[in-house]
């Protein structure tokens, strides 16, 4: 019989409805998810038993879109799950949604109401918080979900409070509906698979944080997180996991900036950059059993790589992906959108590539611009402060000393680097030193080879920077270090850049030996980069006026990280025009030797 593992990964690669006998084993597990959010070992029963948590959301999507493999037993607790809460006492309607609650029984809400307004507070904060999301992502122009005809009661959009709906550990989740096609809320495009919702928040959330302060910002972020579901089918019912749970952790950043409840997903990424920013749940097989459920801590750690890309090229990009996505699949959707919004070189891979180091650099400071988080460093105290993580997964560490040190990735590893992933190699050395990393020839252009050199102070903030980037030759990535004296350490970011969806991890060797730096620079040191390159500051009507070393190329980049300029291999003392006011950080590249320096432009 064909394996759980195999059917899905034929039906999530192909993007469409299987049809197929049920998998019994595919179900078991389905099943066994299921009753961790409800808590009983078979069958289907909604009890707050303690279970752990999940996103019912994307549960109750994968077993929609994988209905056909799902047995009769796991299809009725599918469509259980699945179904409108009927434990309402009081409905209140606003312009746009339809609250339904009960103050009585084992879901009642906190019936306290100290404005005597006849409407618990509870439901009024509510109210007040979703008003607010609607605006917001009104007004950033994303479609609003079609009306569901008079389903809950009339055409509004339904929100329902029950903790036992929405199981042990959920915040609240959006149920799919009924496919429609086109959304007639839409214009000037036309939907072919939009659909209805409804959405389920629990009646308490007291178990969802230690403080006052902690269960507001549950509560605001779970109706930004799960409104965007909601918005999301309006668009699409079947977009894969990855590309609407990372928008819809991103939408609370982005509705509620500073209530920093998706702070508690940074470390699902940071420490696990050799797996897929979209992987399906089904990969997670391939890798080791007990990560079944893994790819769902993916997603929600994969907000950081949507809010690196915002802020490079500004919050509206999403919506463009969103656009491009109703047409494209989901990765060229991202790109095009990327190539839009940014400059000649700016790609999907490119962006990946910056996004990998800036999760290894993990700060705000300005000196690694672009691979920086405008919250970088808070994101870093979190981290240490809540989850004693100190530093990114490390898959080995290198002490150069004078001697050859070798590393591979399948012995010395964990084997594991798939698409749109990144390997982090810990190094130190006392003296200058060479790179090699050596790969199968055939991955020689989706595979990188990036190093951060890093100097700190003794306070270990960053206060020297750089890196570089080797050129593949045949499997070969080089990278020459001849500084090493102004550095403490290095991180080497290795990279798979793929984008086919398989389930292959590329495997790799590194050897750290004495520099070459005489063949590495073609006869061109730091030392001769930094006076070769210089900056002349002028108004931003008249340009800037470069000297270059020959056959450079110089990029520049604004405080956010987003490039603005590029000039490849131009004159070597040139005036480059259309320059935006303000401060930029340029960077001078020759062969493998980079130098930077940072102006301001007036206006």
């Amino acid at each position: 019989m064909k394996s759980a593992f195999t059917a899905i990964a034929a039906l999530l690669l192909a993007g469409s409805t299987v049809f197929a006998a049920p998998d019994n084993a595919y179900s078991e597990k389905f099943m066994a998810r299921l009753n961790q959010v409800f808590g009983k070992n078979s069958g289907l029963t909604k009890t707050q038993e303690p279970a752990g948590r999940i996103d019912l959301t994307r549960l109750l999507a994968e077993g929609r879109r994988n209905k056909a493999l799902l047995t009769s037993e796991a299809i009725d607790a599918l469509e259980q799950a699945s179904d409108r809460p009927t434990n309402a006492e009081y409905t209140l309607d606003s312009s746009m949604f339809r609250y339904q609650w009960a103050e009585s029984g084992a879901d009642a809400v906190d019936p306290t109401d100290n404005d005597n307004n006849t409407i618990p507070d509870f439901i009024d904060s509510i109210i007040a918080y979703m008003d607010t999301v609607y605006q917001k992502y009104v007004d950033a122009g994303y479609i609003m979900p079609p009306s569901d005809g008079t389903e809950g009661g009339d055409e509004k959009y339904d929100i329902y409070f029950s903790t036992s709906d929405a199981g042990d550990g959920v915040y609240g989740f959006v149920a799919f509906e009924t496919e429609i096609g086109d959304n007639p809320k839409s214009s000037g495009v036309t939907e072919t698979m939009a659909g209805t919702s409804f959405m389920v928040l629990r009646s308490e959330y007291s178990t969802m944080g230690d403080t006052p302060d902690e269960i507001r910002n549950a509560i605001r972020t779970t109706c930004a997180h799960e409104f965007f579901h909601a918005i999301q089918y309006g668009y699409h019912s079947e977009w894969n996991g990855f590309f609407s749970e990372i928008a819809a952790v991103w939408g609370e950043e982005f509705v509620f900036p500073g209530a920093d409840n998706n702070f508690q997903y940074i470390s699902n990424r940071y420490q696990n950059t050799d797996i897929p920013l979209n992987i399906l749940n089904e990969e997670t097989d391939s890798i080791a059993t007990d990560l079944y459920d893994y790819a769902y801590d993916a997603w929600y750690g994969g907000w950081l790589f949507l809010q690196y890309i915002t802020e490079a090229f500004g919050d509206s990009i999403v919506r463009t992906m969103y656009d491009n996505a109703l047409t494209s699949p989901e990765l060229a959707a991202m790109d095009a959108a990327i190539r839009e919004a940014g400059s000649q070189s700016d790609s999907l891979l490119s962006m990946v590539r910056n996004f990998h180091c800036a999760i290894a650099l993990m700060t705000s400071n300005s000196l690694c611009n672009p691979l920086t988080f405008s919250r970088g460093d808070a994101y870093y105290d979190y981290l240490v402060n809540t989850d004693g993580i100190t530093e990114p997964y490390f898959e080995g560490a290198i002490d150069y000393s004078g001697s050859q040190v070798t590393y591979d990735s399948e012995s010395d590893g964990n084997g594991v680097l798939m698409r749109l992933s990144a390997d982090y190699i810990y190094v130190e050395a006392s003296e200058n030193f060479e790179v090699k990393t050596t790969v199968d020839a055939q991955c020689n252009n989706t595979f990188s080879v990036t190093l951060l050199k890093i100097a700190v102070d003794a306070n270990d903030d960053i206060v020297a920077f750089d890196s570089q980037r080797a050129t593949g030759n045949n499997g070969i990535f080089l990278i020459t270090v001849s500084d090493a004296a102004t550095y403490d350490y290095y991180f080497l970011v290795v990279a798979n850049e793929d984008t086919v969806r398989n389930f292959a991890s590329v495997q790799y060797s590194i050897a750290v030996d004495q520099a070459n730096t005489t063949a590495a620079i073609a006869g061109i040191g730091k030392a001769d980069m930094r006076n070769m390159f210089s900056i002349q500051s002028m108004h931003a009507s008249q340009g800037l006026r470069v000297n270059l070393p020959p056959a450079a190329t110089l990029a520049a980049y604004s405080v956010n990280g987003r490039q603005v300029v590029s000039l490849t291999a131009g004159p070597q003392s040139t005036i480059i025009r259309n320059i935006p006011a303000g401060a930029l950080i340029y960077r001078c590249l020759h062969e493998q030797q980079f130098a930077q320096k940072k102006t301001v432009i007036m206006k």
